[in-house]
């Protein structure tokens, strides 16, 4: 086991999405040319994927991969890391419709291209991943079809074929070694790869060219840009303005201009719509295109994707071949309403096209090459494919929210002798998400649009709340409902104004209608909550203090009650006379140059509460490391850390250690209740013996055995916790009072606590920062920057990241990510200094075969490692210390 690559960005915090989208534009190449281009061609099985930064800046996922077989390629070793653009990291999104898609433990056939060192793309984008599947029997090799927008080298568009898996390996093999084979491996009589398992598409009607209510909702257009939100440009009508870059298409009319003008036209010039983009000329200071937002929308020609692991367009007298180019959206920011629906506000937008294409006289004689860069036009523009969902992973027709057509600018392949006209669906789409007669006459009707949503309130019983929307159009009227959106069951008698105040006695919704003579818009749906039994906030957890040297720390309330408000002053607890700015959740980052007090209000309908006083105090001195920090939990007495091993029938063993080596070990008693959890290792009555602590996940109930080396000696109770959601991470003395204390995670709420102890005594409940995400869950609690106070680990169970609070006292500082795992059976154990360097080490259990593994570390930095013995039987659980 080792780590695949160190992280610098902080994901525990975390923001909201500025994402990117954009897809890719094939002529899809023979597969002997396919097999000339990698550099390697293997069968191989993805494992887990993780996200991480890449070099310029952007997201890439990383994909290790098993390899079964080498079809090609010299010294190709058996497991490779194939990285692609795109993917979600640090709160930050970035879609490419274009690039492969892999499935853990899924077989694939992979044409790999070689980026530098041990890193590889695949070939083409997606046109280098095949699937194995099955029909009748039959083993074939699939492409991911939903992802490929083109056609052959013939100027057909693509329609992919599917390949008999024994025929088509064998094929790669001998066009390998230099044997020239017949391609006769297609499957005969087949349907073709992209209607492998689909219904047939869905038909279209006409349009008129201001159609009264969209067929479908406005999001069902877009692409996937921030959860489940399309995004689209709030500016309209409005002009977008773009450039073109100082490099031009040589051979194209008017270098590329009259392909962009051609494409601007078709998507200015629809009457139902209200697109405005202008193109403005050349600029040659912005150049990032897609690759990092510059803050200049450009449409650039002749780019280097080999990043991507896009080859150079390939163009000779009769025929073409590869990735034509990539458009979309680069960034979006805050988000826009149109009829009642919310959307990412998109911000900038780029279209790259690939190098290569340079005096391709064959492709520029067609309209084609115009419906192509009005295709990626439509991406920037936040457009889906027509006959695919809005994430591309599937036909159209297999959600039936879902408009789909088989003849469209936006169709997953380019539909041929359309030459930038827009189609039925292109209509609809543009319609839907841009509305606005662009073509009515100067003082006439306006269509509706909601420019402010009513927004959901609280109430107590007996209570009054008013709502309000903001409209836009021409003479716009109003009619209220009772009831969701868009439902008209319940009309509200007279309530035909942009307001409206009700006094419900039970929790009600309601939405408004806004209409004139062309059209109308729907609101969201805004709820009137009604608070029967109101009652004050209390505190669950008081915010921390510590010592800090410079630089910032954090510290957090956690508050019953609901709703609740936060606001957090400096100063005494009580002390409202420096109220601090925009702190208004229940945490609190700050930077104090000197030892300074702060404390939080929280507040509701009924009642308001003050925390106790959290000081952070600041010292300039940087403490020199120390070993005392280091986890003592020396059973037989040796000097050296032991680990505590719980099986699933209730036999509970020591491994005693001399450094990292086992050298013995020895039963405890056994508890047969697999609901007790052995859940970390601290001197709760200070005889100097580690003590063992458990609990109980049936009722809550939490008892510490008292250890005379490695014999039970007694034990006590400690107070309950009842809610089985909170689980315990570990256990530290994170006050110094000499007490072990005892760190919590609810596995619900992701809230964060510790339980400050004096022996088997609660002193305190402090509350630290909240993780939502509930996959981030505490590993271990130990000093790992050597600072001499218990950190904790945390380990992200969905991409196998690894990451580490640095803790001063119960105030939270700067942390830093450890290497990543991706295998998620790999889990923390123990926290221990094993090799006797004054630094706390990290022992692993995989979950998956039983091996045991350490890091060494220097600090928080892991500087080697060694297997343990295997315990094979995954029922064996290693339970510290932790």
């Amino acid at each position: 086991m080792k780590a695949i690559r160190h992280f610098a960005a902080v994901l525990i915090t975390f923001v909201s999405l500025t994402p990117a989208v954009f897809a890719a534009t094939f002529v899809v190449p023979p597969d002997r040319e396919m097999i000339r281009r990698a550099d390697a061609i293997v069968i191989a099985t993805p494992l887990a994927s993780f996200t991480q930064r890449s070099d310029d800046g952007g997201i890439e996922t990383v994909t290790p991969v098993r390899v079964e077989e080498v079809l090609k390629g010299q010294r190709i070793p058996m497991s490779l890391t194939v990285v692609e653009p795109g993917g979600e990291y640090a709160g930050e999104a970035q879609l490419i419709p274009g690039v492969p898609r892999f499935n853990s433990s899924e077989r694939t056939l992979l044409f790999l291209t070689r980026i530098g060192g041990s890193r590889w793309v695949v070939t083409e984008i997606a046109l280098g991943k095949f699937s194995f599947h099955a029909e009748s029997g039959t083993p074939l090799l699939l492409r991911d079809a939903g992802e490929i927008t083109g056609w052959d080298p013939d100027l057909t568009p693509h329609r992919e074929r599917m390949r008999d898996a024994a025929g088509f390996l064998q094929f790669i093999r001998n066009e390998s070694r230099g044997i020239v084979s017949k391609e006769d491996y297609f499957a005969v009589g087949g349907p073709a790869a992209e209607s492998f398992g689909k219904p047939a598409a869905k038909s279209l009607g006409t349009l008129g060219i201001v159609p009264l209510v969209a067929p479908y909702t406005a999001t069902s257009y877009t692409m996937l840009i921030s959860g489940t939100r399309g995004g689209r440009w709030a500016t309209f009508p409005n002009p977008v303005t773009w450039f073109s870059g100082a490099t031009q298409e040589p051979g194209a009319p008017g270098g590329g201009v009259t392909a962009i003008n051609a494409a601007f036209a078709s998507w200015d010039n629809d009457c139902g719509s209200n697109v405005n983009y202008v193109y403005a000329g050349t600029d040659t200071t912005h150049t990032q295109g897609l690759h990092a937002a510059d803050g200049a929308n450009t449409i650039l020609f002749e780019r280097d994707l080999s990043s991507w692991g896009v080859a150079p367009f390939s163009c000779s007298g009769n025929s073409y071949s590869g990735t034509l180019g990539v458009g979309g959206v680069t960034t979006a920011s805050g988000t826009n309403v149109v009829n009642g629906e919310t959307f990412a506000t998109n911000t900038e937008g780029d279209v790259e096209m690939n190098r290569g294409i340079a005096n391709c006289t064959l492709l520029f004689n067609n309209g084609d090459w115009n419906s192509a860069v009005t295709h990626e036009v439509g991406h920037t523009l936040g457009f889906r494919h027509a006959d695919q969902t809005r994430d591309s992973a599937a036909a159209c027709t297999s959600d039936p929210s879902l408009e789909c057509s088989q003849q469209a600018i936006m169709k997953s392949f380019i539909s041929t002798g359309i030459n930038a006209a827009l189609q039925v669906w292109d209509q609809h789409a543009v319609q839907a998400v841009y509305p606005g007669n662009v073509c009515a006459p100067a003082g006439g009707c306006t269509a509706p649009a909601i420019t402010a949503q009513p927004q959901s309130v609280v109430i107590n019983a007996g209570g009054a709340a008013t709502l309000s929307v903001g409209a836009s159009g021409t003479s716009p009227s109003y009619q209220w409902y009772v009831g969701a959106s868009p439902n008209t069951a319940s009309p509200i008698a007279g309530a035909t104004g942009p307001s409206l105040t009700v006094t419900p006695a039970s929790t009600t919704s309601y939405w408004v209608r806004v209409s004139n003579a062309c059209g109308s818009a729907n609101s969201a749906t805004a709820t009137v909550t009604v608070q029967n039994n109101c009652a004050a906030p209390t505190i669950r957890a008081q915010p921390g203090s510590g010592t800090i040297v410079g630089g910032q720390g954090t510290i957090a309330v956690l508050a019953s009650g609901s709703p609740t408000g936060y606001q957090w002053f400096q100063g005494t607890s009580g002390n409202t006379s420096v109220p601090i700015s925009g702190a208004t959740t229940n945490e609190l980052t700050v930077a104090p140059s000197a030892t300074t007090s702060f404390w939080v209000r929280v507040s509701n309908a009924c009642g308001s509460v003050n925390s106790a006083t959290a000081t952070v105090s600041v010292t300039a001195t940087v403490p020199p490391p120390t070993s005392a920090g280091v986890i003592k939990s020396d059973f037989d007495r040796n000097g050296s850390p032991d680990i505590l091993w719980r099986y699933a029938t209730g036999q509970n063993y020591v491994w005693f250690m001399s450094g990292s080596t086992q050298i013995g070990g020895q039963y405890l008693p056994a508890i047969a209740d697999s609901n007790w959890h052995m859940e970390g290792v601290g001197d709760f009555n200070r005889d100097g013996s580690p003590d063992i602590l458990w609990r109980y996940y049936g009722t809550g109930e939490i008892f510490v055995w008292y250890m005379n080396g490695a014999t039970q000696n007694g034990g006590a109770y400690l107070p309950s916790e009842p809610d089985v959601n909170w689980v315990i991470g570990g256990v530290g003395d994170f006050d110094g009072n000499g007490s072990p204390d005892i760190a919590w995670r609810n596995k619900s709420t992701g809230e964060d606590r510790i339980w400050l102890m004096n022996g088997t005594s609660i002193l305190n409940v402090i509350a630290l920062p909240t993780i939502s995400d509930t996959l981030w869950r505490m590993q271990a609690v130990g000093d790992l920057n050597r600072d001499g106070t218990p950190d904790i680990v945390w380990r992200y169970f969905g991409t196998g990241q690894n990451y580490v609070w640095f803790m001063r006292g119960t105030v939270r500082v700067p942390g830093q990510y450890l290497p990543t795992i991706a295998d998620t059976k790999w889990e923390v154990g123990a926290i221990a200094d094993l090799d006797n360097n004054g630094s706390n080490d990290l022992v692993w259990r995989y979950y998956g075969s039983g091996e045991n593994y350490v890091w060494f570390m220097n600090g928080p930095t892991q500087i080697g490692g060694k297997y343990l013995p295997t315990i094979v039987d995954v029922g064996w659980r290693m339970t510290g210390p932790r």
